[in-house]
């Protein structure tokens, strides 16, 4: 049988190989080398680190050499027994009669780095506009960057998860900037930074400037459009959020849901999310319109709206719904530009 028939693979949210009690041995006894990620989808530290093992499997997605794979001991808890698992998240590599267990931090760029090396398969390195390191792959980023912008969360944090997608978009203003780096850092999880930069209150944002002795603390209002004042001012650059009013009609949530949709490759599913959420029909609407009409039908919708703010007749609450729709556009509009 082949490992087409064997494994299901999903290009987005899932891009490893997914292993069963059937198919486990067959697996791990073929020439290339397998890396194996025993989870459970019920266990807060395989949730917390799902995201980075999904940067793994794509940096070996067209590996010759090197299998990433998973098996789900919530579902096969008498094959991870066989395997003497008692601990998850657990990852190991088997090449031939050789099994490796990995010992060491789980950001990606650690997994990656102890794979290739044991595996001789040389990876291509995820790219991600805001990253995700430990203490040591931080260091290396202060290192090798003018200005890092550093978020610190917890996962108990609402406001921190609300916060994300503002992140992901200033990050995505700046992303040709090759001076400024954007991470995210879960203290929960790395726990040495909380320590380290005398973190108290969540989520916390600090700007890394090389040659400061101290990182420069973030109070203000966590809008996108102050975000990126704030590092323009600090770093000389001159970027420009270039929407109508910034914020209005953006909503946390329905942002959140649209880069989920985006990022499974338009999935009609997140809109369907957003319909048993309220106040998101605005991006309903227009997120609808997009897979009808295709991408151009957002720029002649835009267009169209802009237009419409010219009429002197409009009363302000008019105006200000048609200001959403446009901003909302707008930040659509950034999600595609930046896939």
């Amino acid at each position: 049988m082949s490992l087409f028939l064997l494994f299901s693979l999903v290009s987005s949210e899932r891009n490893y190989a997914v292993l069963t009690q059937a198919n486990f041995n067959n697996t791990i006894s073929q020439k290339r080398c397998v890396l194996v990620r025993y989870f459970s989808h019920h266990q807060d530290s395989c949730v917390r680190s799902h995201k980075d093992f999904n940067f793994v499997a794509k940096a070996f997605y067209r590996s010759s050499k090197l299998l990433v794979s998973a098996l789900d001991c919530g579902k096969y808890r008498h094959e991870c027994l066989r395997q003497r698992v008692f601990n998850l998240p657990t990852i190991r590599i088997f090449c031939g009669s050789d099994t490796h267990e990995y010992d060491g931090g789980y950001s990606y760029e650690s997994i990656i780095n102890w794979a290739s090396e044991i595996s001789g398969q040389e990876a291509v390195m995820p790219k991600s506009l805001v990253a995700s390191p430990n203490g040591k792959t931080f260091k290396q980023l202060l290192d090798d960057n003018a200005c890092v912008l550093g978020f610190f969360h917890t996962p108990w944090c609402s406001s921190c998860k609300r916060f994300m997608p503002r992140l992901n978009r200033v990050a995505r203003i700046f992303q040709n900037e090759t001076s400024i780096a954007f991470a995210e850092v879960d203290v929960d999880r790395y726990r040495s930074f909380l320590r380290e930069y005398d973190l108290h209150v969540f989520p916390e944002i600090k700007l890394f400037v090389k040659g400061e002795k101290k990182p420069i603390d973030y109070g203000a209002k966590r809008s996108p459009k102050i975000i990126v004042d704030f590092i323009n001012h600090y770093c000389g650059t001159r970027m420009e959020l270039n929407d109508v009013e910034g914020e209005l009609g953006l909503v946390d949530e329905a942002n959140t849901l649209t880069e989920e949709f985006f990022a499974e490759k338009r999935n009609p599913l997140y809109i369907q999310k957003m319909k048993n959420e309220q106040g998101m029909q605005n991006y309903i609407d227009l997120l609808e319109g997009l897979l009808e009409n295709g991408d151009k039908w957002l720029d002649m919708k835009r267009t169209e709206l802009k237009s419409m703010m010219g009429n002197e007749d409009l009363k302000p609450k008019e105006k200000d719904e048609l200001t959403k729709k446009i901003n909302i556009i707008s930040f659509i509009k950034e999600l595609i530009e930046h896939q």
